[in-house]
């Protein structure tokens, strides 16, 4: 139903796993080679910049392909403002379409004609305009009248305990727990629901009433909005003051470089597993799989990570991000990888988003 309501060619505009996570997981060196999720790309452009030999980028979504071919165009041929205004966090609608038109010769046939034909996503900002942005982003407005004159006071708090005295005063009451008891069952969970495969992977008996409230606690009481790129827009529309806390392919002090290496980014348009198959044994460094484990059945996700483990090299690393709490790590996987409970715990902890219920970092053993 929400996919009705937020309706977009694309899912994700923005990326939605905190860069710091996924590149403290890896440790990646020069000269690495990466299979990555493309999704919107912003990820992949952070890892860039340590100049890894190459990035394998698979993503089965044509969609999400013309995104980040788009920025990877821009990149080659805007100034480092011209690229923030074209994405939308600076600058107004006339000059997006104008820098868009600038560099529309330069794209591919079929990149052009989506665009094109979509161009009322380049005039309000294309990094804005992903179905998870705006249904994300609509929960802003509700979240200001509840928290009422608290707003800004949240919004802008460094401490833990004043986030929890706000959230349990202004968020978590008797009345919304009680329509969560309804918006959250297991009936009308399943309705709006209905044909998204995540919800389909989760566990009959899942309880979404508890999870919600779980995570919610954990993304308002946690994580924090000051200095966080992924909570500063989704909570005022603003990204933090401070450049240096902006993702790091949108910082100023990267862009030569990412410009410099944009060619080492290859595309594959299959999903990873597929793609995957189309390497050779020992071929790569390090593996950043986003949440791709939530969308698969369990005998998937078994599959993809012995596929992830023939061509990755001896100690190559994997992150993975994961949504639902009940997923676990197949039994089958473990005699081949080293898994840190306690490592991966705290890359939880210090992740900035604050939706994931845990964090895989693992090291592959041959």
């Amino acid at each position: 139903m929400f996919y009705l309501i937020f309706k977009s060619p694309i899912r994700f505009a923005q990326g939605w796993e905190d860069h710091r996570v996924v590149e403290e997981g890896l440790k990646i060196k020069k000269g690495d080679v990466l299979a990555c999720i493309l999704a919107s790309g912003d990820n992949v452009l952070n890892l860039l910049r340590f100049k890894p030999k190459k990035i394998y980028a698979f993503e089965k979504s044509i969609e999400q392909i013309y995104e980040m071919k788009l920025k990877l165009t821009a990149i080659k041929n805007l100034s480092h403002t011209e690229f923030l205004i074209l994405l939308g966090y600076l600058g107004k609608n006339n000059e997006r379409v104008r820098l868009f038109n600038s560099i529309s010769q330069k794209l591919d046939e079929d990149t052009y004609a989506f665009w094109k034909k979509h161009m009322r996503m380049i005039k309000k900002g294309f990094s804005f305009q992903g179905y998870w942005e705006k249904y994300s982003s609509s929960w802003r407005y509700p979240l200001k009248i509840f928290l009422g004159k608290n707003f800004n006071r949240y919004v802008n708090s460094e401490s833990t305990v004043e986030r929890k005295e706000i959230y349990e005063k202004h968020i978590y009451r008797p009345g919304l727990i009680f329509l969560s008891k309804f918006f959250k069952g297991p009936t009308l969970t399943k309705i709006v629901h209905i044909n998204d495969t995540y919800y389909k992977n989760l566990p009959k008996n899942f309880e979404h009433y508890s999870y919600f409230w779980n995570v919610l606690e954990h993304f308002f009481v946690d994580i924090g909005c000051k200095g966080n790129p992924y909570h500063s827009w989704l909570l005022t529309k603003k990204m933090p003051t401070n450049e240096e806390n902006w993702q790091p392919y949108l910082q100023k002090k990267n862009y030569e470089i990412l410009r410099k290496n944009i060619n080492r980014i290859i595309i594959v348009n299959k999903n990873i597993f597929d793609g995957l198959k189309d390497f050779e044994d020992n071929t790569f460094d390090g593996f950043y799989l986003s949440d791709v484990f939530d969308w698969m059945s369990e005998k998937e996700m078994e599959n993809l990570l012995f596929e992830v483990i023939r061509v990755g090299k001896n100690r190559s690393r994997i992150i993975v991000f994961i949504l639902n709490p009940k997923r676990n790590l197949p039994e089958k996987i473990l005699s081949h990888v080293t898994y840190n409970k306690k490592v991966s715990r705290e890359l939880w902890k210090k992740e900035r988003v604050g939706l994931y219920s845990k964090i895989y970092s693992l090291e592959i053993k041959k």
